[in-house]
């Protein structure tokens, strides 16, 4: 008597795995493909990135077909990323809402002027937009605006140009949006500064505006005494109060101390 198991699988079940295995495989692949073909930017016929270029070779962020991406860490326009070296939160060449800075996917700056390089170009202390006056935008190529003092040009022929910290700068001028380089300021005092035993006074111009200012006594012990000063670089009255009681006199009277 045979008592051997037969261990041979019966036909139609050994069709029905090996249908069942090519089935599974064609799934895989069609699977594999669909997934493969989502992800690749470089050969979907699509401008993926928004630079107005598509796939490979035409976008210069891919270096192949089988790119996943058409942008490039390579290229400064074309990364993706807003580079540090400019002052707006834009980034790339695209062809709607990128940095106006790149004028291309192959540009090597996305920095657009003057007004967007973290420079103060103009020397009036402000740099870049919004900060700067002069700028209109991050665009603007010039720190320069359109008031007197910020204009780049010497309005009044003092040889001094618009506001600043420096000694060519106007001292007329109060701020960079100040629209009046008018000549300077002057201050003249009739007692030689503030002398309290002898009435004086000052007398000049303020902003082209004549001025005449004399000491006077507060009250029997006050005396208001004038004198010249500067103020923002140019000439300015001030005045001060004095106690003539504590120097050495007793009573003010007549705008000096006695």
């Amino acid at each position: 008597m045979n008592t051997k198991t037969n261990f041979l699988i019966p036909f139609g079940n050994k069709k029905a795995k090996i249908v069942s295995i090519v089935v599974f495989l064609l799934v895989a692949i069609i699977s594999a493909s669909i997934v493969f073909s989502t992800h690749v930017q470089c050969d979907n016929g699509v401008d993926d990135d928004g630079d107005g270029l598509i796939d490979f070779p035409a976008d210069p962020g891919c270096s192949g077909i089988n790119e996943l991406t058409e942008t490039s860490p390579s290229l400064i326009c074309d990364n993706g990323s807003d580079e540090a070296s400019d002052r707006d939160t834009l980034a790339d060449f695209r062809v709607s809402g990128g940095d106006s800075g790149c004028t291309s996917a192959t540009d090597t700056n996305e920095v657009d002027g003057q007004c967007d390089d973290f420079v103060e170009n103009d020397g009036d202390t402000l740099n870049d937009y919004p900060t700067d006056t002069g700028c209109t935008s991050y665009s603007d190529t010039s720190e320069f605006g359109t008031v007197q003092c910020d204009d780049g040009t010497d309005n009044d022929g003092d040889t001094k140009t618009d506001f600043g910290i420096s000694q060519t700068k106007d001292s007329k001028c109060s701020s960079s949006t100040d629209n009046d380089e008018s000549p300077k300021d002057s201050c003249t005092d009739s007692d030689g500064g503030i002398v309290q035993g002898l009435q004086g006074g000052v007398t000049g111009d303020d902003e082209s505006v004549l001025y005449i200012f004399t000491d006077y006594c507060l009250d029997s012990i006050i005396l208001n005494e004038y004198y010249c000063g500067t103020k923002i670089l140019d000439y300015y009255p001030f005045k001060t109060p004095i106690d003539c009681s504590t120097n050495g006199t007793t009573t003010c009277s007549n705008g000096a101390c006695v």
